[in-house]
């Protein structure tokens, strides 16, 4: 993608992997939420990605028209509608992603010190922090390590 470094993202990671069918399905309803998305009648300059049929990604250019308070709203109403047709969890922080010999793994954020403890985990496992905010963030380290990501000072 083509974006500015400004542009402001929100990040949903899925409490599984989908198939490919909830994936193709997911895309083809983002694709229509965010044709219609606006921010007090302006449309949004807004795109979408669900990477590793985990991930769905909004993001929004605000050089152009900046998201409101509502325009967030409908996102997040989209994000529950599309939880409860799929019987998936997109808001629960605790539960953190992880690349673990080429697969996404996730583990809660309370059994993190065990799993670094059994050795499942080491400080160079690879981590996906969703907490960033804007495209410049996902770019530089949105896929990093423990020991590069806000974990390390937590465990």
């Amino acid at each position: 993608m083509n974006l500015p470094d400004s542009t402001r993202l929100w990040i949903y990671q899925s409490n599984r992997v989908l198939n490919n069918y909830e994936v193709d399905e997911i895309k083809s309803e983002a694709e229509e939420f965010i044709s219609t998305w606006q921010s007090h009648g302006t449309d949004l300059v807004a795109n979408f990605d669900l990477l590793h049929n985990t991930f769905l990604i909004f993001f929004v250019n605000q050089e152009y028209c900046n998201a409101s308070g509502c325009s967030i709203d409908k996102s997040v109403n989209f994000i529950k509608k599309i939880e409860e047709k799929y019987g998936l969890d997109l808001f629960d922080r605790m539960n953190l992603a992880f690349e673990i010999n080429g697969k996404i793994e996730f583990i809660k954020f309370p059994q993190l010190e065990s799993k670094l403890a059994e050795g499942k985990l080491t400080a160079d496992s690879t981590f996906y922090d969703n907490s960033i905010t804007n495209y410049k963030e996902f770019k530089d380290r949105w896929k990093t390590t423990i020991k590069n990501s806000w974990i390390a000072e937590r465990i």
